[in-house]
């Protein structure tokens, strides 16, 4: 789950982050004063021919006062002047434009405009909006990195809860304060863990309750071989009460089948059909009295003729049937 939230923090914050860096940078290179490079030439140009003009007429202590006032003026502006050799040297073609030579007391000096090593320092400011708004993205991306995989963690627990049997283990509070469909994802979740502990308990009790049945014919049986055993002359006489012991046995197991296959129908969308009931029992109470006649036993139905109705015949005929024959066995 780490991988899976690290990988949406990261998608996210690179989203964001690429959106301000792409903005800064048409920020940066289309810059909102209009000439502001060109503007910025001229203004170290002007400072550069005043500096040397001056500096040809009044000399280096004249030179030194402007270069301090532009410089308090402009931080930008940053000048140096220093002496070359002799006047001969002024006379040399400088291509720089940031470069002016002059004479003055009979030497050659240069006026250079230093470049400004402390521009990103004074840019500084104006990248902190930039540097906080990629702070907010990383702590956004953050928060819904954590906000989409944490539900998707407790599920994964739930999960294994459920893979290792507690059956009681359920999400739906931790997450529900979310009401979205991560929310109804919990619900359906904790419905489904429901389900399964409901069938979970009646798997235990159908077993306690099988085992308690089976258990008083089993006893029964193993009184009569006992008997057997001792006075094998009553084998006739225990040969009937053995058999009905199974037969009670097999009756249990046929009914167990039954609510099996009542149960499995139960999930199973009803297949109704229009038929008459009293038909469907007329040829249950047939069967009954085919069945009972080993035993002396009638079957007889005394009521409505005929009653017409949408319902699923199979189910209806199981549980009539079961109810019937237990009576007559």
């Amino acid at each position: 789950m780490q991988r899976l939230r690290r990988k949406m923090f990261v998608m996210v914050w690179l989203c964001v982050a690429g959106s301000i860096a792409l903005v800064f940078a048409i920020l940066s290179f289309l810059p909102l004063t209009p000439f502001a490079e060109e503007v910025q030439e001229r203004t170290t140009s002007f400072a550069l021919d005043t500096a040397s003009d001056l500096l040809a007429r009044q000399g280096m202590l004249a030179v030194q006062d402007v270069i301090s006032a532009f410089a308090n003026a402009d931080p930008s502006i940053r000048l140096s002047v220093k002496a070359v050799g002799a006047p001969i040297e002024c006379a040399v073609s400088v291509s720089d434009t940031l470069v002016r030579r002059v004479v003055n007391s009979g030497k050659c000096y240069e006026v250079t405009a230093v470049p400004d090593d402390a521009y990103i320092w004074r840019q500084w400011p104006k990248l902190m909006p930039w540097a906080s708004a990629l702070l907010a993205a990383a702590g956004a991306a953050f928060w819904l990195a954590n906000y989409f995989t944490g539900p998707v963690e407790q599920l994964r627990q739930g999960l294994g809860e459920l893979a290792r049997g507690n059956f009681g283990a359920r999400i739906g509070e931790e997450v529900d304060r979310k009401r979205d469909e991560v929310a109804a994802l919990a619900h359906d979740f904790d419905a489904t863990a429901s389900r399964l502990q409901e069938f979970q308990e009646v798997q235990q009790r159908l077993f306690h309750d099988v085992s308690h049945e089976l258990r008083s014919p089993l006893s029964r049986l193993q009184a009569g071989l006992g008997v057997l055993r001792q006075n094998p002359a009553r084998l006739n006489d225990m040969l009937e009460r053995l058999e009905r012991e199974i037969q009670r046995m097999d009756d249990l197991v046929g009914e167990i089948l039954t609510l099996a296959k009542l149960a499995a129908a139960a999930d199973q969308p009803l297949n109704r059909q229009r038929l008459d009931l009293i038909d469907l029992v007329r040829e249950i109470v047939d069967d009954s009295t085919f069945e009972g006649a080993s035993n002396q036993v009638a079957v007889e139905y005394d009521g409505e003729e005929s009653f017409v109705t949408s319902v699923d015949g199979e189910l209806i005929y199981r549980a009539v049937e079961n109810v019937v024959r237990n009576a007559v066995k």
